[in-house]
């Protein structure tokens, strides 16, 4: 499992960025106890949440979900839609780069016999994996770096982030209705059968804990010692399955940023330089650093909540921006490598129209509906 982990740290090579950037930032700003800048309910929070969706995934849920729902569709543009939706919905329960794992598979196998449509479709998909999960904070590592970092509780953030996450699917939506209609190219199979209709109840119930603690409902200590206990009795084999990459994304910029904010030259000068252009800082250069650090980065000089905003929206536009969009973009690449560069041009394109329409939404049309 070390091994893998490494291995996945190697390809990532924004993740071996940050880590070793923390690494290096220890070396200057020597702490005694790393622990002070690491929040350990939100890693428990994180923790639980992929070790609920590998537990569905290894018994077969999603599996289950999409043959009973794509193969009743008649042609490209319903199979798509619902792949689509599914995506979008699952997202916060599953994380944004979980949804995509999961689903854009399925939409390569219905549509692969048009590639054009099937282009379209996965940068659509794509786009609401990113915009589906930013309801709730731990769908997202960036979303949750800064629902931490920020102080936030779940109803100031949801205030800040449900008229945008409302608009994102309306959005979608309407996008849905240019995808063309195609024979599809055949049916769905299930790779994974569903085991014990019991132990999937029981994920299903650690997953609502999940949100319960992630909104400040219950103490996230209970669902985290809940989640290890059941995983300890029913299926050791699920700790092998989570994708620690993700945790030790968070750890290290949490250890990166808690070292550069000692450093009080250095935030002073973000916050001179950047403090009034935080939200369309951000925008802009996580086009081309990548969503994670480009927010670290933006979370020295500003504190405002609209900042959570534009990290969610920082995963639209270029490709590289989201390991979402990297993702599929590698997957389209193993099945069709002539087709790379048309699927980059129509990822930008969905998520530049994304991108231009919620920020013209957020900020102007937002606060005169809000103030009338």
């Amino acid at each position: 499992m070390i091994n893998k982990i490494i291995d996945r740290i190697k390809q990532e090579k924004i993740l071996l960025v940050i880590l070793a950037a923390a690494v290096i930032s220890c070396i200057f700003v020597p702490v005694s106890d790393l622990t002070v800048h690491i929040d350990t309910d939100t890693i428990g929070i994180l923790f639980s949440m992929l070790a609920i969706s590998a537990g569905l995934y290894e018994n077969g849920v999603f599996d289950e979900i999409v043959f009973r729902t794509v193969n009743k569709q008649k042609d490209a543009r319903s199979a798509a839609i619902v792949l689509i939706m599914l995506t979008f919905f699952t997202a916060p329960f599953i994380t944004n780069m979980g949804a995509v794992s999961v689903f854009a598979p399925f939409t390569v196998t219905v549509l692969s016999a048009d590639v054009s449509v099937l282009i379209y479709v996965l940068a659509l998909q794509t786009a609401a994996a990113n915009l589906g999960c930013m309801i709730f904070p731990s769908a997202s590592p960036c979303s949750l770096f800064l629902y931490n970092r920020l102080d936030m509780t779940y109803s100031e953030y949801a205030k800040e982030i449900l008229p945008v996450y409302i608009a994102g699917f309306l959005l979608i939506s309407v996008l849905c209705l240019f995808i063309r209609r195609v024979p599809v190219e055949g049916g769905i199979t299930r790779e994974k059968t569903m085991q014990s209709p019991y132990y999937v109840f029981i994920y299903l119930t650690l997953m609502f804990l999940d949100v319960l603690a992630v909104v400040g409902v219950i103490n996230m200590l209970t669902v985290f010692a809940s989640v290890c206990l059941v995983v300890v009795i029913m299926e050791p084999n699920i700790f092998s399955k989570v994708d620690y990459t993700v945790i030790v994304l968070i750890v290290a910029m949490y250890i990166l940023t808690g070292n550069l904010s000692q450093i009080k030259d250095l935030t002073a000068a973000f916050r001179h330089i950047f403090g009034n252009y935080a939200f369309e800082g951000n925008l802009i250069l996580a086009q081309l650093t990548g969503s994670l650090p480009s927010i670290m980065l933006f979370s020295l000089c500003s504190r405002a909540p609209g900042l959570i905003v534009s990290s969610n929206l920082s995963n639209l536009g270029l490709i590289y921006s989201s390991y979402g969009g990297v993702y599929t973009s590698r997957m389209l690449g193993e099945s069709f490598p002539s087709e790379s560069k048309k699927y980059r041009r129509a990822y930008f394109a969905v998520g530049a129209f994304l991108l231009s329409a919620l920020y013209c939404l957020y900020r102007f049309a937002f606060p005169l509906l809000m103030k009338d």
